[in-house]
């Protein structure tokens, strides 16, 4: 039997990881990269989501919706 806990989160995502991940399409995903909305990073040409500044970015936009709101 596996324990979970044993087997690390996995930390960095591509576009398609991420949107899967997330629930929405990967042009959401590339449509906020290309905006400069969310945070990510290039390595050999490809680009990259740190899960743990993606969370960081999320709650940051949950808090700015609900001053508006």
């Amino acid at each position: 039997m596996i324990n979970n806990k044993t087997i690390p989160e996995k930390m960095v995502y591509t576009e398609h990881e991420l949107a899967t991940k997330l629930g929405i399409s990967y042009w959401s995903v590339r449509s906020l990269r290309i905006k400069n909305k969310l945070p990510h990073f290039r390595t050999a040409g490809k680009v990259f989501y740190r899960w743990t500044t993606v969370i960081k970015w999320l709650d940051e936009q949950e808090t700015a919706s609900t001053r508006i709101s």
